[in-house]
This record gives structure tokens, C-alpha cells and sequence, in this order.
């Protein structure tokens, strides 16, 4: 399915930078000291002394990579960067860095305030389980979930997620790892319930989905695949009359292989309460419901839930918000929603922002912050660019922050 291109939060570092200062992106080609960086692709008869003044330098590689300094001066001749304190070590030959005109650490900042503040629409299916489509992660690691036996990491890429932007990831480090639910679900003696995900293997491998009875210690149901494209695994069944606590475990059977799980999705189809995900903040975001007929959500062939439903915030009762139904249902509901943007810190994160969007916001917030007169603090020609980009920035980050944000009203 079409996926949101993804952009890294040093990607847009470079892109505020370019926009609105200068950006260099290269490597060391002879060794420096603890307070020298040596690179001869700098040495240029069209800068002089201050073309870098007080820039900033990221090591990323060598035994310094990730510090940050300051230039304290430059030297044209042999393309030598004196910083205003010392690395951590020295700089060796072929070190990769980046010179930049912000600080990493501030445009980060102004960019977590931008995805904080703005909203995706999503198509995410409704379920009793917690993170059950692997977009909440930390560092990559799914959260919410455990491995045993494997090593767990969150996907992306349209070949490897079923729907949205990321699903779970396992490699096998013995036969029948898994990985399932860091705390388990509770659920009704004898209630039917439906029970599905999508799940693929690498050649040769077997994907299992289990739902598995904690209070019994038994498995309800084993569903596998060893299909190399995404299969729809999905099973009807009644929970015991002795069960209380269930768990999903999904694995691999043999030793070394990786598979893929997407949106798993189980409901108790007695009930007329179902969870809406743990991010939903206002009953606003909701802005649709639908009752499937395809095996990925389509609006073109599924179907619009018109019949009786509201909402209900139970935050005061210690839970989120909840859909409630004037009957039970006994498929999939699938809700087309506002979702938080997730947030990013480390220079890899990656966010699925409109790039542009992401760049002109933060430069509005930048020089928003430090007024138009913070143009000043750049050299030559980079000052008449600061200013007309802080000035553009307001205008197309206004634009876009009325495309990307929650509306007032949400259509139901």
C-alpha cells in the first residue's frame, strides 16, 4: 500500500540550514587535534577567515562522533576549523561531520514543538490490544511488547507493513521465539470474540499468530502462514468458561527466521465498548467509522458505519477513550482518525511530516523565538537569506499548519 515518505530528523536539519544559513556535509582528508578539524574541500579562494564563524560542527563517525562544537576561526589555506573547546578525542583522517549554522540541539527542539502540535489522519483497525498496529515505538522497539527468543524491532517500508507506517519485526534466536504482550488482557469467561492479523514469513519460514490463555496456560488458537506477502490470518471462537486473562504471541517456528505481523486485531463481539487507541485525545479526532468487507481498509469498497455510536472519555476512571455501539459487532471496525505526529530526538528518528511543512514550521518557530533580527547573527549574503526565509517561513508554516492540525469539528 502507498505509504508517507519518511525524512530524518538530520535531513532536516540540513534543509533549515540550506533554507536558511549554510549546510556542509563532508570528511576529514588529513588528521586534526582535539580542537582542529582538517578538511581541504573547504579551502576556497571565495571564502575568507569568517566564512564559518561560529557555525557548528557534528562529528558523525571517529572516536568523537556525536559531539558538537563551535568555530572559533578558520583558515583558508589548508581548510582548517578550530573549534571554540575541545572533542572529546582527536579528529582523525576521513571522520565524516556536518557544519551547520543552528544548533542541532535548538532545531530539534522547534521540531518536537511542531509534531507535538500537529496531527496525521490514520485508518487503524479497532482493537483490545494494546499497540496492536506497532506504531508506538521507542528507538525502533515496538512498545508494549516483549521478546522471547527473538530480537524485536519495529519495520518500514511498503513491502515489509501492511498498513500505516510501521509493523513488528522478529528474527528468531531458537526455535518458536516470539514475542507477545508485555501485560496481558483481560477478557470475559465464555464471550465469542474474533481474532486477526496480518502476518508474512521470509522464504521458507512459518509465521504463527497465537492467542494464548494465560489463566489455562493453552493455546485458544494457532494461525500461520508461510506465505512471503502479507496474509490475512483470522479465526472466530469463544473464550473459555474458566479463562480471564489471554495474551498473543507472534512466532516463528524455526531457528533464525524473520517474520512480519500488522494491525492484530481482537474483539469481544458480545460487547458493545470498544477501545479507541491510547493516543486519542478529544472525541474531535474521530472522523469516521467503517464496518469492512476488503482485507485492507478500502473507503472505496467498504462500507461508512451509519448506524448508532458515540464516544466516551474515561479518563477519570483511569482508562482512555472508548467507542460505544448500539449493538456488537462481529468484524473488524476500522476508524479513520487524527493521530499525534510521534515525536524524534535522535538525529536517525525518522517522521512522516510533509518534509516541507516540517522545515518552514520550524523556521517560523526559530525565528518566531529569536524575532527577525536573529538574522543578523549570520555573515555576508546568509543574513538577507535568513530574514526572507523567516519571512516565507510564517507565511507557508501558517498554510500548512492549518492542512496538518486537527480542525475544530470533526466530521462523524
Amino acid at each position: 500500500m502507498a505509504q508517507a515518505p519518511t525524512t530524518t530528523v538530520s535531513q532536516l536539519w540540513q534543509d533549515i540550514c540550506q533554507k536558511a544559513g549554510g549546510w556542509v556535509g563532508s570528511t576529514t582528508t588529513s588528521a586534526g587535534s582535539t580542537t582542529t578539524l582538517v578538511d581541504s574541500a573547504l579551502a576556497s579562494t571565495m571564502r575568507n577567515t569568517n566564512s564559518f564563524y561560529a557555525w557548528y560542527v557534528r562529528l558523525t563517525s571517529g572516536a568523537a562522533i556525536g559531539d558538537i562544537r563551535r568555530v572559533a576561526s578558520f583558515t583558508i589555506g589548508t581548510g582548517t576549523l578550530t573549534v571554540d573547546r575541545a572533542f572529546s578525542a582527536t579528529v582523525a583522517t576521513s571522520v565524516t561531520y556536518q557544519l551547520m549554522t543552528f544548533h542541532p540541539d535548538v532545531m530539534t527542539r522547534h521540531l518536537q514543538e511542531v509534531l507535538r502540535n500537529a496531527y496525521t489522519m490514520e485508518r487503524v483497525p479497532l482493537s483490545m490490544v494494546t499497540n496492536h498496529d506497532f506504531e508506538s515505538h521507542t528507538s525502533g522497539v515496538p512498545d508494549s511488547w516483549s521478546a522471547v527468543n527473538v530480537t524485536m524491532t519495529t519495520a518500514t517500508g511498503a513491502v515489509n507493513v501492511a498498513n500505516g507506517h510501521r509493523s513488528l519485526q522478529i528474527t528468531t534466536t531458537a526455535s518458536n521465539g516470539y514475542a507477545n504482550l508485555t501485560a496481558n488482557q483481560d477478557v470475559v469467561p465464555s464471550d465469542p470474540y474474533y481474532f486477526e492479523c496480518k502476518a508474512k514469513a521470509d522464504a521458507g519460514n512459518t509465521a504463527g499468530l497465537i492467542l494464548w490463555d494465560v489463566t489455562n496456560a493453552t493455546a485458544l488458537q494457532t494461525l500461520t502462514t508461510t506465505d512471503s506477502h502479507f496474509n490475512q490470518l483470522y479465526a472466530y471462537g469463544s473464550f473459555p468458561s474458566t479463562t480471564r486473562q489471554v495474551n498473543v504471541r507472534c512466532r516463528m517456528t524455526q531457528n533464525s527466521a524473520v517474520g512480519y505481523f500488522d494491525d492484530i486485531v481482537l474483539i469481544d463481539t458480545r460487547k458493545v465498548r470498544v477501545p479507541l487507541p491510547s493516543w486519542v485525545e478529544s472525541d474531535r479526532d474521530l472522523r469516521a467509522l467503517y464496518w469492512r468487507i476488503s482485507v485492507f481498509m478500502d473507503e472505496e469498497r467498504d462500507h461508512l458505519l451509519t448506524w448508532g455510536w458515540e464516544t466516551r472519555g474515561a479518563s477519570g476512571l483511569g482508562r482512555g477513550w472508548e467507542l460505544i455501539l448500539n449493538r456488537p459487532v462481529t468484524y473488524p471496525i476500522w476508524a479513520k482518525i487524527y493521530r499525534p505526529y510521534p515525536t524524534v530526538s535522535a538525529a536517525t528518528d525518522t517522521t512522516t511530516m510533509n518534509r516541507e511543512w516540517a522545515m518552514w514550521a520550524v523556521l517560523a518557530r526559530m525565528f518566531g523565538e529569536r524575532g527577525i533580527s536573529s538574522a543578523a547573527g549570520l555573515t555576508g549574503s546568509h543574513r538577507l537569506d535568513a530574514a526572507m526565509a523567516a519571512q516565507e517561513a510564517s507565511r507557508l508554516a501558517a498554510l500548512h499548519t492549518e492542512q496538518a492540525t486537527r480542525p475544530v469539528m470533526a466530521y462523524r
